[in-house]
């Protein structure tokens, strides 16, 4: 957190996962002037009030959002809830870092999974969900022609259908339909690991999205 000069000046160390600065090199150690803020819960509202304010979701007195005639929760007084409720699935050694650059495929027979830096014990449908939010923030939340409105009925139709058990929605943006039939994909090769149903993976996708 960045912040006036009455802030304390600390040295950190620089480490790059984006953008480079020419005149910086990762590994070297710089001094900045700042605070140290440790209240995780006003740092994320904070971000998360931003994100949905900036794409026209208007905050309300009741506590929510409105967008486009509807009004829907606040997702952090719902954190709480998620992260008390009984996480009922498979328990085994998982990737840990399950996504597609990880991937080497040469075709459907000849394929191998690399960096297991993350392999640890935990609950198996974790890979699924990480792959899952990894091609939403790698395609969806990258694609600017995407509109809120349109994001918000292929949730719906997610929700709705999460594993594709129905005729699913068609959607006018093609890069929509090809996410909503990966994302089912996904999930059900997840089912067999969900021991009381697509609940608690929901849970796990809703956890897992707020701290990314």
């Amino acid at each position: 957190n960045l912040e006036d000069k009455e802030a304390k000046k600390y040295r950190v160390k620089v480490r790059f996962d984006g953008t480079r600065v020419d005149s910086v090199a990762t590994g070297q150690q710089v001094d900045v002037v700042a605070r140290v803020n440790s209240d995780r819960t006003r740092r994320l509202n904070f971000a998360l009030r931003h994100c949905l304010t900036t794409h026209g979701f208007e905050p309300v007195p009741c506590g929510g959002y409105s967008f486009d005639g509807e009004c829907y929760p606040d997702p952090l007084k719902l954190l709480p809830l998620v992260l008390d409720s009984r996480l009922n699935v498979a328990w085994s050694t998982i990737h840990g870092d399950l996504h597609w650059e990880n991937i080497m495929a040469e075709g459907p027979s000849n394929w191998r999974l690399i960096d297991y830096g993350l392999t640890r014990k935990s609950a198996v449908i974790f890979d699924f969900v990480k792959l899952e939010t990894y091609l939403r923030m790698t395609i969806l939340s990258e694609d600017q022609n995407i509109e809120p409105r349109n994001i918000m009925a292929f949730e719906r139709d997610l929700l709705e259908n999460p594993f594709g058990h129905v005729p699913a929605v068609s959607h006018s943006n093609p890069i929509l339909n090809k996410a909503a039939a990966a994302i089912r994909s996904i999930r059900r090769h997840a089912k067999r690991y969900m021991i009381d149903g697509f609940e608690d993976y929901r849970d796990v996708l809703f956890s897992y999205s707020l701290a990314t």
